[in-house]
């Protein structure tokens, strides 16, 4: 066997044997794995729709996400720019009403078909290591604010009640937002509540959060709460910080998701599976 044959050979096992296809709708959508990771350790991801004679590819909503959650999907940011720019030399379409990065083709064009994964991978790859300097602000944002921001940014097609309240056993608890999410025959409500741990009495709004948590626990499999915190640099002996590590204690016994809002990485998961589970046309749900 030849040098040349072994380098084929490791090339083909190393980015070939690792592509994992998934089929959906009876074998008219699909989302291919490709062999590399996002900057989370992730694999990145493709979906693929047949249409007649057509191939309708796109991003599954996960560029969308990562704007937003890196807070580069304003006009004026490199992130957006980056995309925009990759998308016009590539003739791909960036539809941001539904969150996609669409690239219509013909079955048998091999070459777009790798164009298009080349662009994917090269947004992945580049987005998180851009830096946007904002300009200075005095002051701190609540966190609810800053949420209600990005959630009003997404602009999502579907229904989401705001400031809103549900029904534990024993009280009724205020609720910032909450949609109902259905995959395959399993359906329930995201419950999302902040805890602005800057503000005054930061231990007791974590203490309402884990009585919120604790009441909502008796609805066994009805709510998936998530509850978001900032917590950028305080002492561990500050209040804050004490009150943020009282939420997330509580977290695995109580069945709710902690982010740290704070975090670049835990808010593009925030924010990524928020857009997930809102896009309608994401293969993966029912």
């Amino acid at each position: 066997m030849t040098i040349e044959t072994n380098i084929k050979e490791l090339l083909r096992s190393s980015i070939c044997d690792r592509i994992y296809i998934q089929e959906y709708e009876y074998g008219r959508q699909y989302i291919v794995c490709l062999p590399f990771t996002n900057n989370l350790g992730d694999e990145i991801d493709i979906g693929i729709t047949l249409v007649d004679d057509k191939l309708i590819l796109d991003d599954l909503g996960r560029i969308a996400g990562l704007l937003f959650s890196l807070d580069q999907h304003k006009p004026d940011t490199p992130g957006l720019r980056l995309v925009k720019t990759l998308s016009e030399e590539y003739k791909i379409n960036m539809d941001f009403n539904y969150g996609l990065i669409t690239k219509e083709i013909e079955r048998n064009n091999s070459q777009d078909i790798t164009d298009y994964i080349k662009v994917i991978l090269a947004i992945n790859t580049v987005l998180p290591k851009l830096r946007y300097q904002k300009p200075e602000r005095k002051g701190r944002k609540k966190l609810a604010v800053k949420l209600s921001r990005d959630i009003k940014q997404l602009q999502m097609p579907m229904h989401v009640d705001r400031h809103t309240k549900v029904e534990g056993k024993h009280f009724s608890w205020p609720i910032d937002y909450k949609y109902k999410w259905k995959f395959q025959d399993e359906e329930k409500y995201v419950l999302i509540v902040t805890a602005d741990l800057w503000g005054k009495e930061p231990q007791s709004k974590a203490s309402q959060v884990i009585s919120l948590a604790t009441d909502l626990h008796t609805h066994n499999g009805l709510y998936d709460l998530r509850v978001l915190f900032e917590l950028n640099g305080p002492r561990p002996d500050s209040q804050s910080y004490r009150a943020a590590q009282f939420i997330i204690d509580q977290q695995t016994d109580l069945k709710y998701k902690a982010y740290n809002y704070a975090n670049m990485e835990q808010k593009q998961e925030f924010m990524s599976t928020t857009l997930m589970e809102l896009l309608p046309k994401i293969h993966a749900l029912g």
